[in-house]
């Protein structure tokens, strides 16, 4: 085994990417059939031919058979057999105390991105992310007077782990935080940027079968098939008229799989939205990826990657109770989501590719799907603001229609700098009836402008100017001028 070995590292020295390291992470790594979304990286650099290589020694080969990631890289490249593989493994030195005996198999990334957000707002309605919250109003001291934020809080981290397959059978899980988690009133300025708090994003468990594949905690809403049609955009992320969101879940689903299309069937039962209901929300859906036309996208701001054509459509039932003498609802929604490649591209040929992103969604008591979205309707309740209105002694749901467009394009003769542009809106027939018509919006629309550039593999900047625009229930229409710039170290 020895020799074998000795071979072995004597080839991964001659290969010129075996050192290379592993493309940073983007903003989400999947669990189950997703995939680690990649910033991309320059390519491996070969060595000079002045560089000779000496041949390994017994010791080399030694250092070698105590490195398992090491030992993994050779299986992956065929220098190993799976039986060389297994027999350089069993020789490993026994875990540490309190670790699982299959601990030195396992595939662990650590992953996520540090950002530095600057934003220039003409009104004081938001601070870095602006999301889903009223505009204010004209001849109030925040409607009048601009802001500035500097903020890191939307840095991530995640780590996400996977353990061998036996029989077709995989375990994976994954954690993710940000640093959004400390409420901005009515602690100071100093205390919110400077101590920001964390945030559990997803803290999942997942298994893969030959049958089904099962996911069981917090991860992206079924609803939207998020994270799969984000647009991108330099702005924190939900945006006007985009699903983005996360709830616990417990998640079937089963991908059919072929050379040129999958299709992949998911159901999952999640939070309820009415913590007085004993029936959990529904979401089911239908995604189709269509394999031999791939589109180069970036997700949110940091997930680069290529990805096939994609359809998807999905839907949510959900229930809300109230106490006795009032009346119960039925909240609903479908989505119905695309990712188009105008022009073809990938990671290897970024230059003229050109996407586009489209969702349109339709409900009721749907609005916490999006990112700090109550069009200013107050609880009802036990119910979570901006779902539901009490009026004739019953609930009725707040009714909303979403659209979102969303395009970008990569620049000739690299691709590594691209601009994107974004138009998204909601608008409801019913929400002016839920309070006072002078604290709530009816209709909301953002339109985006961005330029991004890949300054090295794991470095990235973006500049973004945005016009945001609603109107209040008694017809006043207002606005606000952003300008934000973002710097992302990638890992």
């Amino acid at each position: 085994m020895l020799s074998v070995l000795m071979l072995a590292l004597a080839l991964a020295q001659s290969s010129p990417d075996a050192g290379a390291p592993t493309p940073p992470a983007g903003s989400e790594a999947l669990v189950g059939n997703g995939a680690v979304p990649s910033a991309g990286t320059a390519p491996p650099v070969s060595p000079p031919a002045s560089q000779a290589l000496s041949p390994p020694d017994a010791g080399a080969a030694a250092e070698l058979a105590a490195d398992p990631l090491l030992l993994k890289v050779l299986l992956e490249k065929s220098i190993l057999t799976q039986a060389e593989y297994e027999a350089a493994v069993s020789g490993l030195p026994p875990p540490d105390e309190g670790r699982s005996p299959l601990m030195s198999k396992w595939a662990a990334s650590l992953y996520g991105f540090l950002e530095i957000d600057t934003v220039v707002a003409s009104t004081q309605s938001s601070y870095e992310q602006p999301a889903n919250l009223p505009l204010a109003r004209p001849g109030t001291y925040e409607g009048d007077h601009p802001r500035v934020t500097l903020s890191a809080r939307n840095s991530r981290f995640g780590l996400k782990l996977s353990t061998p397959a036996v029989n077709g059978y995989r375990a994976n899980a994954v954690f993710e935080m940000d640093l959004l988690g400390n409420a901005l009133t009515p602690t100071t300025d100093l205390m919110v940027f400077s101590g920001a708090g964390p945030r559990v994003r997803h803290l999942a468990i997942s298994v893969e079968t030959p049958f089904v594949d099962v996911l069981l905690g917090q991860w992206w809403n079924l609803f939207g098939w998020q994270p799969n049609f984000f647009p991108t955009s330099v702005e924190i992320q939900g945006v006007i008229g985009e699903l983005n969101s996360r709830a616990p879940q417990l998640r079937l689903s089963h991908l059919f799989k072929s050379p040129s299309a999958n299709v992949e069937v998911a159901a999952a039962i999640a939070r309820p939205a009415d913590r007085l209901y004993g029936v959990p929300d529904v979401q089911a859906g239908v995604r189709v990826a269509l394999n031999r036309r791939k589109a180069l996208r970036t997700s949110s701001a940091t997930a680069t990657r290529s990805d096939a054509m994609m359809f998807g459509v999905s839907s949510v039932l959900r229930r809300f109770d109230a106490p006795a003498g009032v009346t119960s609802a039925w909240g609903w929604g479908v989505s119905l989501d695309a990712l188009v490649p105008i022009i073809t591209g990938s990671l290897e040929r970024r230059a003229n590719a050109l996407t586009g992103t489209v969702s349109f969604v339709t409900g009721a008591g749907i609005a916490d799907f999006q990112s700090g979205f109550t069009a200013g309707v107050g609880a009802s309740g036990p119910v979570d603001p901006g779902l539901v209105t009490l009026a004739g002694g019953a609930l009725h749901p707040v009714a909303w229609r979403t659209f979102r467009v969303g395009l970008q394009y990569y620049l000739p003769p690299s691709g590594l700098v691209w601009v994107a542009a974004n138009y998204g809106q909601n608008e409801s027939p019913n929400a002016v009836g839920a309070g006072d018509p002078a604290k709530i919006y009816t209709v909301s629309r953002l339109g985006d402008v961005s330029v991004f550039w890949n300054v090295l593999g794991a470095l990235r900047v973006g500049l973004e100017y945005a016009f945001a625009w609603q109107r209040y229930g008694d017809g006043l229409e207002v606005h606000e001028h952003r300008g934000t710039f973002s710097a992302y170290f990638l890992f």
